[in-house]
């Protein structure tokens, strides 16, 4: 359990780092009970914890190398190749082409690299 719970103060405290990749909330039932004769009375109590998702993960390529061959009479806008790559926190993976190079080829949202001349 990830939780602990202070028996007099009531504070609930995390035992572990929550990640929202692993679980995007808990649930748990806390108990208030007194010392009450001839019997104890007590109420239970919903605790339902949310957690947020922290940009904690680098986009990561299906692929390190991508090494394509096109013909030597491949026209503008052909398609080189297709670069895909995840992020771990869900957001949206968004392609630039960077380097020396940039003005012989474009890429899309969607990861197609194309000729640009």
């Amino acid at each position: 359990d990830p939780f602990r719970i202070n028996a007099t103060s009531g504070e609930v405290f995390t035992l572990i780092s929550l990640d929202y990749e692993h679980a995007t909330g808990y649930s748990f039932t806390v108990r208030a009970s007194d010392s009450g004769l001839p019997y104890a009375r007590f109420e239970d109590a919903r605790v339902t914890v949310g957690v947020i998702n922290k940009n904690d993960n680098f986009p990561v390529f299906y692929s390190s190398d991508y090494d394509p061959l096109i013909p030597n009479n491949a026209g503008i806008d052909s398609t080189v190749t297709r670069v895909t790559a995840k992020d771990d926190d869900g957001d949206k993976v968004f392609y630039s082409i960077v380097g020396v190079d940039t003005s012989s080829f474009a890429i899309n949202s969607n990861g197609f690299v194309t000729l640009k001349r």
